[in-house]
């Protein structure tokens, strides 16, 4: 998706994927499907690099910090490459995958919340 999820053809993924366009649709209905599936992927990444830096350190603060340094480290290593044109088209899709938006900022407030309850507790 170098190119953004707009201007990046079912031919553009088939070809990078390795495979015929025809193979896509036997897995995806359209291309909205396959963005989907490409964030999804990467939001689950991200939870996961966030919830290992959190669970290696021990006060909650050192945790709170761990999360957040993965977090930027994550979103700074995958818009390095980017253009800046591509990173706005993203933001373009605002409504469009509102579903995994909301489940990302779900799953992040919870590492959140855990965090400070266990600050909190201590």
């Amino acid at each position: 998706m170098e190119y953004g999820p707009h201007k990046t053809t079912l031919d553009d993924i088939a070809r990078r994927a390795g495979m015929s366009k025809t193979s896509l649709y036997y897995y995806f209905r359209d291309k909205n499907e396959i963005v989907r599936a490409i964030i999804q992927g990467y939001t689950e990444q991200l939870i996961d690099l966030m919830k290992q830096a959190a669970a290696s350190k021990k006060s909650a603060e050192d945790r709170m910090f761990a999360l957040i340094e993965a977090r930027s480290r994550f979103l700074a290593e995958k818009t390095r490459h980017a253009p800046r044109e591509v990173i706005q088209e993203f933001r373009s899709l605002e409504g469009v995958f509102e579903t995994e938006k909301e489940l990302y900022l779900q799953a992040h407030l919870d590492l959140v919340r855990g965090i400070l309850e266990d600050g909190v507790s201590r």
